[in-house]
């Protein structure tokens, strides 16, 4: 069932459309004349109008440039009503943004047909929309928590992620990794090779850390990582650090860089993320301070 609008200057060939498609279960309204088919149409908000062409003093085109302007109508299918000498004319409708046309006179299978092939059309457009504005969405959603220059969760996921961790395991380790001497390295290199640096050390920690989920980019030279609080995590901490100093062959040039990393502990340290960041750069400043290429943790 849908809600259809007639539009037609001949009160027969209304009733016939009325007759025709309240036996199909939809929803009639009709119009006179193409200023009262406009003010309908605005008012009944149809799935679908029948308009004839030829009418006086508003025809059928300015129905449809009319109706087309209204942006909650849009996309509502419309369908001309034209006679035969008409369709040498038909083509001006159709460029106009007309759906379909149905030549008088029609029988009740030709318009029933007619309406129903192109209210499937339509739903299944209108479908194919709802779904790319919900994928448009999701990939600006996406992109709101994902950095640009590694490809990593930020820290908008990061606050997300630091809670159902912590209110599952009870636990948890922060750490705060970067280069050692990033600052001066760049003054001295281009951006372009910077950002290569920090996508190729982005794809090591993924190999390195089994829950891709787990690391995070929140700023410039600065990765984080959510691992267990165990006995092992200074074995780890330093098998991590061993990953990111070997070369990196960029633009024909190979660097040779060390990183450091800084621990704090939750709930040990601190039960707030912010408190925990601030305790790990702390941590990491100091191994880097220290000569670099070493963990430290939170004091």
């Amino acid at each position: 069932m849908a809600k259809i609008l007639a539009i037609d200057d001949e009160e027969r060939m209304l009733d016939l459309i009325c007759a025709f498609l309240e036996h199909d279960d939809h929803v009639m309204a009709t119009a006179r004349n193409g200023r009262e088919g406009v003010e309908k149409a605005l008012d009944f908000q149809p799935d679908l109008i029948l308009c004839d062409v030829q009418m006086p003093d508003m025809d059928g085109y300015d129905v449809l440039k009319a109706v087309r302007e209204d942006e909650r109508l849009v996309r509502v299918p419309f369908v001309f009503l034209t006679g035969l000498d008409e369709m040498k004319h038909l083509r001006q409708g159709m460029n106009l943004g007309a759906d379909d046309y149905l030549t008088k006179p029609f029988s009740y299978a030709d318009l029933s047909q007619a309406i129903q092939v192109r209210l499937e059309k339509h739903k299944a457009l209108a479908e194919q929309y709802a779904n790319e504005v919900r994928e448009a969405e999701a990939k600006a959603e996406e992109a709101m928590l994902t950095d640009d220059v590694t490809g990593l969760p930020n820290r908008k996921r990061l606050k997300d992620v630091f809670l159902s961790r912590l209110q599952a395991s009870g636990s948890l380790a922060v750490l705060c990794l970067s280069f050692d001497g990033f600052q001066q390295l760049s003054t001295q290199r281009p951006e372009a090779l910077l950002n290569v640096l920090l996508k190729g050390a982005a794809t090591r920690l993924r190999a390195f850390v089994p829950d891709a989920s787990s690391l995070f980019y929140i700023d410039r030279n600065r990765f984080v990582l959510l691992m267990p609080d165990a006995e092992l995590l200074p074995r780890q901490a330093q098998t991590l650090l061993g990953k990111l100093n070997e070369p990196y062959k960029i633009m024909q040039q190979e660097l040779l860089l060390t990183a450091s990393l800084g621990i704090a502990r939750s709930p040990s340290d601190s039960e707030e993320l912010q408190s925990l960041l601030r305790m790990a750069e702390a941590a990491r400043t100091k191994a880097e301070s220290d000569g670099g290429n070493q963990h430290r943790f939170a004091e």
